[in-house]
Protein backbone atom coordinates (compact mmCIF):
# COMPACT_ATOMS: atom_id res chain seq x y z
CA UNK A 1 0.00 0.00 0.00
CA UNK A 2 2.63 2.34 -1.13
CA UNK A 3 3.02 4.97 -3.53
CA UNK A 4 6.37 7.04 -4.05
CA UNK A 5 7.69 9.40 -6.81
CA UNK A 6 11.23 8.96 -8.58
CA UNK A 7 12.95 11.47 -10.80
CA UNK A 8 13.11 10.12 -14.07
CA UNK A 9 17.00 11.01 -14.05
CA UNK A 10 17.07 8.12 -12.46
CA UNK A 11 16.20 5.76 -15.81
CA UNK A 12 17.58 7.58 -18.75
CA UNK A 13 21.09 5.35 -18.53
CA UNK A 14 19.42 1.71 -17.94
CA UNK A 15 21.73 -1.32 -18.36
CA UNK A 16 20.62 -3.80 -20.71
CA UNK A 17 20.24 -6.45 -17.79
CA UNK A 18 17.67 -4.31 -16.50
CA UNK A 19 17.09 -2.24 -13.01
CA UNK A 20 15.46 -2.40 -9.95
CA UNK A 21 13.11 0.25 -9.89
CA UNK A 22 11.33 0.17 -5.90
CA UNK A 23 12.25 -2.43 -2.87
CA UNK A 24 9.55 -4.80 -2.16
CA UNK A 25 8.50 -6.03 1.27
CA UNK A 26 8.27 -9.26 0.84
CA UNK A 27 7.42 -11.56 -1.64
CA UNK A 28 3.68 -11.17 -1.53
CA UNK A 29 4.44 -7.69 -2.08
CA UNK A 30 3.76 -6.30 -5.95
CA UNK A 31 3.86 -3.12 -8.20
CA UNK A 32 -0.02 -2.74 -9.42
CA UNK A 33 0.44 0.66 -10.97
CA UNK A 34 3.09 2.93 -12.33
CA UNK A 35 2.26 6.52 -14.30
CA UNK A 36 4.23 9.38 -15.44
CA UNK A 37 2.74 12.31 -13.78
CA UNK A 38 3.92 16.06 -13.98
CA UNK A 39 4.57 16.87 -9.97
CA UNK A 40 1.74 19.27 -10.32
CA UNK A 41 -1.68 16.64 -10.87
CA UNK A 42 -3.62 14.65 -8.49
CA UNK A 43 -4.02 10.36 -9.09
CA UNK A 44 -6.35 8.64 -7.78
CA UNK A 45 -5.28 5.62 -5.63
CA UNK A 46 -7.71 3.45 -5.34
CA UNK A 47 -8.41 -0.40 -3.25
CA UNK A 48 -11.72 -2.78 -3.82
CA UNK A 49 -13.56 -0.80 -2.22
CA UNK A 50 -12.59 2.93 -1.51
CA UNK A 51 -10.35 5.76 -3.18
CA UNK A 52 -8.17 8.91 -2.43
CA UNK A 53 -7.53 12.15 -4.36
CA UNK A 54 -4.16 13.62 -3.91
CA UNK A 55 -1.62 15.72 -5.06
CA UNK A 56 1.60 14.49 -6.21
CA UNK A 57 2.87 17.27 -4.42
CA UNK A 58 2.40 15.20 -1.29
CA UNK A 59 4.23 12.16 -2.52
CA UNK A 60 7.89 12.26 -1.49
CA UNK A 61 10.62 11.68 -3.95
CA UNK A 62 12.52 8.50 -3.32
CA UNK A 63 15.57 6.79 -4.82
CA UNK A 64 15.15 3.43 -6.77
CA UNK A 65 15.82 1.36 -3.33
CA UNK A 66 13.37 2.71 -1.18
CA UNK A 67 9.72 1.09 -0.77
CA UNK A 68 7.89 4.56 -0.22
CA UNK A 69 5.21 5.70 1.92
CA UNK A 70 1.68 5.22 2.80
CA UNK A 71 -0.63 5.71 -0.19
CA UNK A 72 -3.84 5.33 1.79
CA UNK A 73 -5.08 4.09 4.79
CA UNK A 74 -6.14 0.87 4.25
CA UNK A 75 -5.70 -2.56 5.13
CA UNK A 76 -6.73 -3.65 1.64
CA UNK A 77 -4.76 -3.80 -1.13
CA UNK A 78 -3.77 -0.81 -3.48
CA UNK A 79 -5.37 -2.20 -6.84
CA UNK A 80 -4.28 1.18 -9.05
CA UNK A 81 -3.72 4.91 -10.22
CA UNK A 82 -5.14 7.60 -12.49
CA UNK A 83 -4.12 10.43 -13.38
CA UNK A 84 -6.31 13.52 -12.91
CA UNK A 85 -5.93 15.90 -16.28
CA UNK A 86 -6.41 19.74 -15.51
CA UNK A 87 -9.64 19.64 -17.25
CA UNK A 88 -11.01 16.42 -15.85
CA UNK A 89 -15.21 17.25 -15.62
CA UNK A 90 -15.99 13.72 -14.06
CA UNK A 91 -14.71 10.91 -12.67
CA UNK A 92 -15.90 6.83 -13.62
CA UNK A 93 -15.63 3.91 -11.80
CA UNK A 94 -16.31 0.51 -13.39
CA UNK A 95 -16.92 -2.53 -10.72
CA UNK A 96 -15.77 -5.90 -11.20
CA UNK A 97 -19.56 -6.93 -12.26
CA UNK A 98 -19.63 -4.71 -14.84
CA UNK A 99 -21.44 -1.59 -13.35
CA UNK A 100 -20.45 2.32 -13.92
CA UNK A 101 -20.59 5.10 -11.91
CA UNK A 102 -20.07 8.57 -13.55
CA UNK A 103 -19.65 11.93 -10.97
CA UNK A 104 -18.36 15.54 -11.02
CA UNK A 105 -14.72 16.02 -10.41
CA UNK A 106 -15.92 18.54 -7.48
CA UNK A 107 -17.76 15.95 -5.31
CA UNK A 108 -14.13 14.06 -5.18
CA UNK A 109 -11.62 16.50 -3.22
CA UNK A 110 -7.84 16.02 -2.96
CA UNK A 111 -6.44 14.99 0.45
CA UNK A 112 -3.14 14.12 1.79
CA UNK A 113 -1.93 10.96 1.15
CA UNK A 114 -2.26 8.41 3.91
CA UNK A 115 -5.84 9.50 4.64
CA UNK A 116 -8.55 6.48 5.10
CA UNK A 117 -9.90 6.44 1.15
CA UNK A 118 -13.38 7.38 0.36
CA UNK A 119 -16.54 5.97 -1.01
CA UNK A 120 -16.71 6.33 -5.26
CA UNK A 121 -19.48 3.76 -6.03
CA UNK A 122 -22.04 2.22 -3.57
CA UNK A 123 -20.92 -1.50 -3.76
CA UNK A 124 -23.42 -4.06 -4.15
CA UNK A 125 -22.44 -7.75 -2.24
CA UNK A 126 -19.60 -9.55 -3.95
CA UNK A 127 -18.77 -6.43 -6.17
CA UNK A 128 -15.55 -4.22 -6.08
CA UNK A 129 -13.85 -1.54 -7.81
CA UNK A 130 -12.07 -2.56 -11.13
CA UNK A 131 -10.67 0.57 -12.60
CA UNK A 132 -11.25 4.28 -11.96
CA UNK A 133 -10.77 7.72 -14.61
CA UNK A 134 -10.58 11.19 -14.49
CA UNK A 135 -12.24 12.17 -17.70
CA UNK A 136 -14.39 14.26 -20.10
CA UNK A 137 -17.28 13.85 -21.90
CA UNK A 138 -15.67 13.85 -25.04
CA UNK A 139 -13.83 10.68 -24.20
CA UNK A 140 -14.62 6.61 -24.23
CA UNK A 141 -13.95 3.89 -22.09
CA UNK A 142 -12.83 0.47 -23.88
CA UNK A 143 -13.96 -2.51 -21.79
CA UNK A 144 -11.99 -5.86 -22.57
CA UNK A 145 -14.39 -9.10 -21.76
CA UNK A 146 -13.62 -12.35 -22.02
CA UNK A 147 -15.53 -12.72 -25.14
CA UNK A 148 -15.81 -8.86 -26.58
CA UNK A 149 -14.56 -5.40 -26.13
CA UNK A 150 -17.07 -2.99 -25.66
CA UNK A 151 -16.96 0.72 -26.14
CA UNK A 152 -18.25 3.05 -23.88
CA UNK A 153 -18.90 6.75 -24.45
CA UNK A 154 -18.27 8.60 -21.21
CA UNK A 155 -21.53 11.26 -22.53
CA UNK A 156 -23.82 8.75 -22.45
CA UNK A 157 -23.32 7.46 -19.03
CA UNK A 158 -25.41 9.28 -16.72
CA UNK A 159 -24.22 11.02 -13.99
CA UNK A 160 -24.90 10.21 -10.41
CA UNK A 161 -23.39 10.75 -7.16
CA UNK A 162 -19.93 8.87 -4.96
CA UNK A 163 -22.92 7.57 -3.06
CA UNK A 164 -24.91 5.70 -6.19
CA UNK A 165 -24.49 2.13 -7.05
CA UNK A 166 -24.44 3.71 -10.85
CA UNK A 167 -25.34 1.43 -13.95
CA UNK A 168 -25.34 -2.31 -14.77
CA UNK A 169 -23.37 -2.04 -18.14
CA UNK A 170 -26.03 -4.35 -20.71
CA UNK A 171 -23.31 -4.92 -22.85
CA UNK A 172 -20.74 -6.54 -20.19
CA UNK A 173 -24.01 -9.09 -18.44
CA UNK A 174 -22.19 -12.31 -17.44
CA UNK A 175 -18.59 -11.39 -18.91
CA UNK A 176 -15.79 -11.36 -16.84
CA UNK A 177 -13.87 -7.96 -17.07
CA UNK A 178 -9.95 -8.37 -18.44
CA UNK A 179 -9.01 -4.60 -18.39
CA UNK A 180 -10.17 -1.40 -19.07
CA UNK A 181 -8.58 1.91 -21.03
CA UNK A 182 -9.30 5.25 -21.37
CA UNK A 183 -9.55 6.57 -24.82
CA UNK A 184 -9.24 10.31 -24.84
CA UNK A 185 -11.31 12.53 -27.14
CA UNK A 186 -12.70 9.71 -29.13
Amino acid sequence: NSVKKLDMEDFLNVSISGLIYTKLKDNSDEVTGITITPAELDVVVYSEQKALRMSMKNVPLFKRNAAGNKAMNTTSDIEGISIVYPKTQYIVVITSKGRINKFPITAFNSHDRARAGVNVIKLKQGDSIKVIFGVNDTDAIRVVTSNSVVEIPVNEVKQHSTVATGEVIPQLKGSTIVRCDLMWNK
